[in-house]
């Protein structure tokens, strides 16, 4: 069962990542964390300048979460989340006489995005943003509570568009991780219950 945490940089999708699958192991099941690949991409090789590095990043998610074999798989990002960055991104960085090939690689991400939303059993969303802080990973512009909103109105308006069930959350919220447990509990997927018995 593949299971997807996103939200604009400052959501706490990391941290929420990382207790879902750890509740899940405790639970005995079989499940691997899938790091985010942008944020290993930008510790190796810097915030990206270039455009088509969105698509590096794109394919880097997209392989990460083909390679395991657990029952259960959560992904700290997703695929799809990268043409929304893109879509923000690539029209500051195109000259005039190079939108043709820009405008390519968009419509490639998109593809890309729209192949990979379905791959997904769950996807939530986290929608509270933190106070943003430099962490040396996270580019300029997000560290605007302004911008981390946009981006995840944008995520939410490309998973209306693509009529994707998606659920929307609180990291903030004590009870979000129970909540989404639960939501996974009724996935017809899950042949064992996640609660304890006895």
């Amino acid at each position: 069962m593949k299971i997807c945490v996103i939200g604009a940089p400052s959501t706490g999708k990391s941290v929420f990542a990382r207790t879902l699958s750890a509740e899940l192991t405790k639970k005995g099941h079989s499940c691997e964390l899938i790091p985010e690949f942008a944020s290993q991409y930008i510790q190796q090789a810097g915030a990206p300048l270039a455009a088509w590095e969105q698509l590096v990043i794109s394919v880097g998610q997209h392989q990460a979460e083909q390679n395991s074999a657990r029952d259960f798989v959560v992904t700290d990002a997703a695929a799809f989340a990268t043409y929304i960055y893109a879509q923000r991104s690539v029209p500051k960085l195109a000259e005039k006489d190079d939108w043709p090939k820009y405008r390519q690689l968009l419509d490639v991400l998109r593809t890309t995005a729209r192949d990979s939303v379905s791959s997904y059993d769950v996807i939530f969303l986290l929608t509270h943003v933190f106070p943003p802080r430099n962490d040396g990973v996270r580019a300029a512009v997000h560290l605007s509570r302004k911008e981390c909103q946009e981006v995840g109105r944008d995520l939410a308006a490309f998973l209306d568009s693509e009529r994707v069930e998606y659920h929307r959350l609180k990291a903030n919220d004590v009870k979000a991780i129970e909540t989404a447990l639960g939501i996974i509990e009724q996935r017809s997927l899950i042949h064992s219950p996640l609660s304890d018995s006895g």
